[in-house]
Order: structure tokens, then C-alpha cells, then sequence
């Protein structure tokens, strides 16, 4: 849990430039090791303070069903489910000044009420970069038409 914790924290605060071949490789870095601590570790082992730090104070989310919740809601949500697993697949990041949009496609699967759920899906993040960091603003999620 240490090593996850010192792994967030230098990725939202090291300078663009270590160890980066170019600015843009490196904002990119940044934010799918953190898309990563946000949707597979956050999401997989229930750590809420990690989530905390992520998440701006009004992030907003759009669930596939539609449903709008805020931060606190989303960190219910988390706390209520039961082995949250997240893959994340073809990825693809979009740099505009101190802003990134993030789309990508998703497999998560959970249990809930005692039955395995299993959703598909695609998901659009924003993240606002901070006082040199990067902060999540909000992210809606929706099942395309090809995976229902």
C-alpha cells in the first residue's frame, strides 16, 4: 500500500521533464499511471484516501445508467461493492494546455447483492493539471451499441 501511495504521488507531482523523452510523452505517462491508481487499484482494493486525493472536490460522474454522482457518492459506491475489477484497453489521451481528455474502452467486473456483474463499456475523463498537479474534473461512461 506504501509503494502504491509513493507511486501517486510522484506521478502527480514529478516535473514533465524526468526521465521523459518529450513533454507530451510525459504528460501521457502521468495520466495513465494515474487513470491506472484511479480505475484498477483505487477501484480494486477500496482505497478511498487515494481516490480522495484524484478526485476534485466537485467531480461529477455519469454512470451508464445515466446516473449523475458526485464524489461522495462514487466513494459509497466503491466502499459497497465486492472484488471491483477494471481493465483498461485502447486508451487514447488528448493534450489541450493544462487539460487531458481520456477515452478509452473498459471491462469491469464486481459483485454485487451477492451476483457477479460483469459491464462493458467506453469512458470519458477529464483531468486538470493544478498547481503541478493533475486532478480528475469528471467522467461519464456508456455502453456502445456493439456491447449490449
Amino acid at each position: 500500500m506504501r509503494k502504491l501511495a509513493l507511486l501517486i504521488v510522484v506521478a502527480m507531482n514529478a516535473p514533465d521533464g524526468l526521465a521523459q523523452q518529450s513533454p507530451v510523452s510525459g504528460v501521457e505517462s502521468k495520466i495513465v499511471a494515474l487513470e491506472r491508481a484511479w480505475k484498477i487499484q483505487g477501484y480494486g482494493t477500496k482505497d478511498l484516501r487515494t481516490l480522495d486525493a484524484l478526485l476534485d472536490p466537485a467531480f461529477a460522474s455519469v454512470s451508464q445508467r445515466g446516473q449523475i454522482l458526485s464524489k461522495a457518492e462514487l466513494l459509497r459506491r466503491v466502499q459497497s461493492r465486492q472484488s471491483w475489477r477494471c481493465t483498461i484497453e485502447d486508451a487514447n489521451i488528448r493534450i489541450h494546455a493544462d487539460t487531458v481528455i481520456v477515452t478509452a474502452r473498459y471491462t469491469q467486473r464486481y459483485i454485487q447483492d451477492g451476483k457477479l456483474i460483469v459491464e462493458r463499456g467506453r469512458w470519458v475523463d477529464s483531468w486538470q493539471q493544478r498547481n503541478g498537479r493533475w486532478i480528475a474534473l469528471a467522467s461519464i461512461s456508456v455502453v456502445p451499441e456493439d456491447v449490449r
